[in-house]
């Protein structure tokens, strides 16, 4: 209907994770071979893909080591002018690789493998190979293998038992795309290699020229709704014999530009601007597909290692405690500021396709899940740590206790000698006083005024120092109620010893006063 399908590029992606610890892309992929062919080289990033891109963008995507292509001799020598593609020995298409392509993270362990076709199938081809190319499984992906010469004396095809060495870049050679992506990422099977989707991931540009002289574009309603159901079965990637999906995320970025994303594909609808019978063509038509599978798709990439990045921050999170937390936050927090842009280009069309990609692939959903899942383990994180800190408190209340118990147990020990110390030194004091007055009479039966003095004060001494110090109270000083109880007893005893020391003064005035000198001499 007023337009025709004018050619097809394709890109067959493969989204990884790795162990970035364990991973030097200078050192591994630099030394990889096949055949004793290199197959991994760094290579300047093609023009269109930086043309517009943010700075910090750039920084983020491109960076030193972070693209690799393998060489176009190789590319030739495995798909030369082009290979078939079969299912179940019924041909699907002939396609010719454009090359193999490969983006890397490797501070974040994020990649993203591209195998670059181009085509000219019809329609019904299309919605099947689309299908089948998509696929990783061996029982439903498709074989890929270069036309047989139909030369007498060609050598005859490789058989399907035998080596990838042997079939690859051979005529009439078998092989699965899955086979060939094990060989190219063969260094990153050593450092926790893991693919999350079980299908490869597409991302289409068809281009359209027009039929009419009038100009057709996807302005026109009528024109959206005969090729809509093209464009939802490739965003969908689904089966010939599939009913059809009704609805996806999709937009016109402008009249001529239609693009339609899912979480496993990417379709962009193009139409040429000039007429059949236009002398001039508009030069813009031959670079339309270029830029579509170049410029726009660096941004797509953007939001493919966002949404590998918050997936793998997630799986983390489920394995957090209190000494892997914080540098897990911290590289998220990096992330956060590096890795996450509010926008990507200097044009704002290709700032809108940023952010319909972003919502297909449900970035900024699995974003604040991410961040959820971090805000709750660190809540669950400090509430682990306030149990174990009040853990810790309780037997360090207990050992120290059982410490003061101890030291109440010395000190009662203590005071104890101390009271008797008291009372030895006041009856040292009696002798010595009374050995100067020379007190030797006998008061009282055998006992004279000295002894009773050195007795007395001792048995003063030892009471004075005994309520005075309370050994008895002192291992349950600190209850409140003996305190209560000390602080009673001590206002009843201190008015009961001054009556004692009274008595005691007196005692010895009337000795030093009547029995001083008496007695034998």
């Amino acid at each position: 209907m007023s337009l025709k399908l004018n050619g097809v590029q394709t890109r067959v992606l493969l989204p990884f994770l790795f162990n970035s610890h364990s991973f030097s892309p200078q050192n591994t992929l630099s030394n990889h071979t096949f055949e004793n062919i290199s197959l991994w080289e760094t290579h300047k990033i093609h023009n269109l893909q930086i043309y517009e891109l943010l700075e910090n963008v750039q920084n983020f995507l491109f960076d030193e080591n972070n693209y690799w292509k393998v060489p176009d001799a190789t590319v030739n020598r495995w798909f030369k002018n082009g290979v078939d593609v079969h299912f179940k020995k019924e041909l699907i298409g002939h396609l010719k690789c454009l090359g193999i392509e490969l983006f890397l993270l490797p501070s974040y362990g994020a990649g993203l493998l591209s195998f670059n076709f181009e085509h000219n199938l019809e329609e019904h081809q299309l919605k099947t190979l689309n299908y089948r190319i998509s696929q990783r499984r061996s029982f439903t992906a498709p074989t890929f293998k270069l036309p047989v010469s139909e030369h007498p004396n060609a050598p005859q095809p490789p058989a399907i038992d035998v080596s990838l060495k042997e079939r690859l870049g051979k005529a009439g050679g078998i092989f699965y795309l899955e086979e060939l992506q094990n060989i190219l990422l063969e260094p990153f099977k050593h450092s926790e290699f893991c693919v999350p989707y079980q299908q490869f991931n597409l991302f289409n540009t068809l281009k359209f020229s027009q039929l009419t002289n009038e100009i057709a574009h996807f302005n026109n309603e009528k024109l959206r709704e005969h090729w809509q159901n093209l464009l939802f079965r490739l965003a969908h990637i689904e089966e010939e014999t599939h009913p059809g999906s009704c609805q996806t995320t999709n937009t016109l970025l402008n009249p001529h530009h239609w693009v339609a994303i899912t979480s496993l594909s990417t379709v962009h609808f193009l139409v040429d601007q000039t007429l059949p019978q236009q002398d001039n063509k508009i030069p813009f038509d031959d670079q339309r597909m270029s830029i579509v599978f170049n410029k726009y798709f660096v941004h797509h990439v953007v939001v493919i290692f966002q949404r590998l990045i918050l997936q793998r921050f997630s799986q983390l999170a489920i394995d957090l405690n209190q000494q892997t937390l914080q540098p897990i936050r911290k590289q998220y927090l990096l992330f956060s500021i590096n890795g996450y842009f509010t926008e990507t280009s200097s044009r704002e069309v290709i700032n809108q396709y940023y952010h319909l990609t972003q919502q297909a692939l449900r970035v900024e959903e699995t974003f604040r899940t991410t961040q959820r899942i971090f805000r709750d383990v660190e809540s669950n994180n400090d509430i682990q740590f306030q149990q174990q800190s009040a853990e810790e408190m309780k037997i360090i209340a207990k050992q120290l206790q059982e410490s003061t118990d101890i030291v109440a147990h010395v000190q009662t020990k203590v005071e104890w000698l101390e009271v008797f110390f008291v009372s030895y030194y006041c009856s040292a004091l009696a002798y010595y006083i009374s050995y100067s007055a020379k007190f030797d009479c006998f008061v009282i039966g055998h006992l004279s005024y000295q002894t009773l003095s050195i007795i007395g004060w001792a048995i003063l001494g030892g009471l004075f120092a005994f309520l005075n110090l309370s050994p008895h109270l002192l291992p349950h000083h600190h209850e409140h109620q003996n305190n209560h109880i000390s602080k009673q007893w001590y206002e009843t005893w201190q008015f009961k010893m001054f009556i004692v020391l009274f008595v005691w003064g007196i005692w010895l005035f009337v000795g030093t006063t009547f029995y001083s000198g008496c007695g034998k001499h």
